[in-house]
């Protein structure tokens, strides 16, 4: 027999799906070897996946690489090297947050892809990601 859900139960059960969501989404876990670029004061995490030719994946404004799990293993299975950089503040990456521009991210992917082996560099951008796509072509 069911029971009749009531006001109280629902926050409950909001909240069990929410730490559920949480659950299988962290355990997506990430894929690739994590590499820590050192650009000065500036030191980015980028994850790194696969050998051949280098595309880089920007993903949108506040989310990380692991947006792109599926696409890295496709193109990995492809033949491409994977490079997802973490932006400045998430994962381990750090540097200065103050006054932060779209031409100092541009030039935190820019360092990444010389430390990395250089390019050329095929470089994709998702929503925010795509801002830094275009000034780094634009800059470097």
């Amino acid at each position: 027999m069911r029971k009749a859900l009531t006001s109280r139960m629902i926050p409950a059960l909001c909240l069990a799906a929410i730490r559920k969501l949480a659950l299988s989404y962290s355990s997506r876990g990430k894929s690739g070897e994590s590499q820590i670029v050192d650009l000065g004061e500036v030191k980015i995490e980028a994850l790194v996946s696969g050998k051949g030719e280098m595309v880089v994946l920007l993903p949108a404004g506040s989310r990380g690489p692991t947006d792109f799990e599926d696409l890295t293993e496709r193109l990995t299975t492809a033949g491409y090297c994977v490079v997802r950089p973490y932006p400045r503040g998430m994962g381990q990456s750090i540097g200065s947050m103050e006054n932060l521009t779209l031409h100092d991210l541009a030039s935190d992917v820019a360092g990444v892809i010389r430390a990395l082996g250089g390019g050329p560099a095929t470089v994709v951008g998702h929503a925010f990601g795509n801002r830094v796509t275009r000034m780094l072509a634009t800059d470097h």
